[in-house]
């Protein structure tokens, strides 16, 4: 089929004048996206554990159980999981959604840590105003 009965089928879906549709290459080093984050627990028990979030994307898709995860080397974020055995018996975990782009998974990494440590921030300044 050629590309004029291509374009007369989808009815200019794909070949609009002065339209710019990115390839795969530029949406992959860029993102536009708008991140709101709500810390709904802070969690001090000494272990890795610190906080868990809510990640709103572009006010239009929210991932709850978003985990902050604070090591020796650097503090990351975990997306929410569900456990799995394998053909060995081991419990395994995979990600029940995560950013499929470094830079998004950077961006919303980004965004959950800046509301992390201004929740910390608050809640310590909460506490001196206490004493």
């Amino acid at each position: 089929m050629c590309a004029q009965a291509e374009t007369e089928r989808f009815g200019l879906l794909f070949a609009r004048p002065g339209i710019h549709i990115p390839n795969t290459r530029e949406r992959r080093n860029t993102t536009e996206m708008k991140f709101s984050v709500n810390v709904r627990k802070l969690i001090e028990n000494g272990k890795p554990l610190k906080a868990t979030c809510s990640v709103t994307m572009d006010d239009q898709f929210t991932i709850h159980g978003v985990k902050v995860i604070t090591t020796e080397k650097h503090t990351f974020i975990a997306m929410p999981s569900e456990s799995y055995t394998d053909a060995d018996g081991n419990e395994k975990f995979r990600d029940v959604c995560h950013p499929i782009t470094s830079a998004l998974r950077k961006e919303m990494e980004d965004a959950v840590l800046a509301a992390y440590n201004a929740k910390v921030v608050e809640e310590n300044l909460k506490a001196i105003d206490a004493n």
